[in-house]
């Protein structure tokens, strides 16, 4: 096997290093500039790394940085003779005539220090590939991984000026005035109308956790999620990590009216394949897009939401479900602080996208061993993660599945389901939300409207 870097100088800008540390030292103020990018393993030379190690700690504590501080702080860390003494660093005074210049310099030698990066991950993917025993799949997503860190230390700073950030204001409170003057609201529409006038729709930026025990209609709720979004005429994709996506066609379509028996059995008459042209043209003409790969993990969600924003934008994104997500093989991490790592991420990609996330999970068994089987906070599998970074928590529960046939109020629990909202970081929790099904859990809607809609 050849070594492809054999003879090779690793990319690297040392006089310009000595430039950038002089400014520092020479005028301190000038880091401001540069504070968010700067950290000792940019530089390439090891004296410059503990320099600038020093010179961050000292910005830290508020101390005056000078030429005189400098040499004493490296004196009192017994690193002053290692870089070269007070000398060298009077000597790095001396390499900049003129500090203004510090950013393009210090971009410049980023840019080295990215490269050296990139060289040392492809070093690893090349040596590992070569080996019999890699996993190249966990290779490539631990690379992915240490590509994506390098990019972000890339992206520039997300400060912004107030001036600016006010402007924004302006142009939202605007926006949001003529939507309610039309009587819209600012978010995506939920599926039942109460629900959606306290959330103000699925809010942009928002993780959304919505959970039950098996037969509770989640996945019930994110059709009709979805169906609500796409005749808003928004962008969604849905991870499917449980059901084929012919599956999820199958249920859009019984949704639409379609039975069961007509789309799983064939039993098609002439008017069901009336109806189905007529409702498979409805859907295919709907900005949806859905993934049903199995097991995926954040890498891969963050690549195809990114994608598909990239590429037409994206309003909406729905993930069914957290325990069907490849959750890492971490052997250190525990399965909470795995699926913490998920809830974060996914409130990242929200934010980041600016798109509401709904993600669906299972509640844990603990439910079915209490006579009161109503979900709480505590019966989600790493509750405190997901209650730290979830926006908004809901909890679906259907009374007679449990063989409840009346609710409190005395009413039928036949077709009916509660929305229980345990989380709502924007205002009004612990609300109650009264829906009812369809006999195939297929559509959603609010209480005692008494008509599915198939139009």
């Amino acid at each position: 096997m050849i070594d492809i870097n054999i003879g090779k100088i690793s990319p690297q800008a040392v006089d310009i290093e000595e430039a950038v540390l002089g400014a520092l030292i020479l005028e301190p103020d000038t880091i401001i500039s540069i504070e968010h990018f700067l950290k000792p393993e940019v530089f390439y030379n090891h004296k410059h790394q503990i320099i600038t190690e020093a010179i961050i700690e000292m910005r830290i504590s508020g101390e005056r940085i000078d030429l005189l501080t400098v040499v004493n702080k490296l004196k009192t860390k017994q690193k002053l003779e290692e870089v070269g003494g007070a000398y060298y660093l009077a000597e790095l005074t001396n390499k900049i005539s003129n500090a203004i210049n510090i950013e393009y310099y210090y971009r410049i030698i980023y840019e080295k220090y990215i490269a050296r990066e990139m060289i040392t991950v492809g070093g690893e993917i090349y040596r590992m590939s070569y080996n019999d025993d890699t996993d190249v799949f966990e290779l490539l997503d631990k690379n992915i991984e240490v590509l994506d860190k390098i990019r972000q230390g890339v992206a520039a700073t997300g400060e912004k000026r107030m001036s600016t950030l006010m402007s924004e204001h302006s142009k939202r409170l605007e926006k949001l005035t003529e939507m309610a003057i039309n009587g819209q609201y600012s978010g995506i529409e939920t599926p039942i109308y109460k629900l959606t006038k306290v959330m103000r729709g699925w809010q942009p930026s928002d993780l959304i956790v919505i959970a039950g025990r098996p037969g509770m209609g989640k996945t019930a709720f994110m059709m009709e999620s979805i169906r609500r979004a796409c005749e808003q005429n928004k962008s969604v994709l849905c991870f499917s990590l449980e059901m084929s996506g012919v599956q999820l066609i199958n249920r859009l379509l019984q949704g639409f009216g379609m039975s069961e028996r007509e789309l799983k059995d064939g039993e098609m008459t002439e008017a069901s394949w009336i109806k189905y042209q007529k409702y498979l043209g409805v859907i295919s003409n709907w900005k949806l897009h859905i993934d049903d790969t199995g097991g995926v993990d954040l890498n891969y969600i963050k690549a195809v939401c990114n994608r598909i924003n990239k590429k037409q934008g994206l309003d909406f994104v729905l993930i069914d479900y957290l325990q069907y997500m490849d959750i890492g093989s971490n052997k250190n991490a525990t399965t909470d602080e795995k699926i913490g790592e998920v809830t974060r991420t996914l409130k990242a990609i929200a934010k980041n996208l600016d798109v509401p996330v709904v993600l669906l999970s299972q509640l844990n068994r603990e439910v079915e061993k209490r006579d009161n089987k109503v979900p709480r906070l505590s019966d989600l599998r790493a509750s405190g993660n997901i209650e730290q970074d979830a926006d908004v928590v809901l909890f679906l529960y259907r009374p007679a599945y449990y063989g409840i046939k009346e609710n409190e109020a005395g009413e039928s629990t036949e077709n009916y389901l509660e929305i229980i909202n345990a989380k709502n970081r924007h205002g009004e929790p612990n609300g109650i939300y009264k829906a009812e099904t369809n006999e195939s859990l297929t559509r959603i809607m609010d209480y005692k409207v008494n008509e599915f809609t198939n139009d």
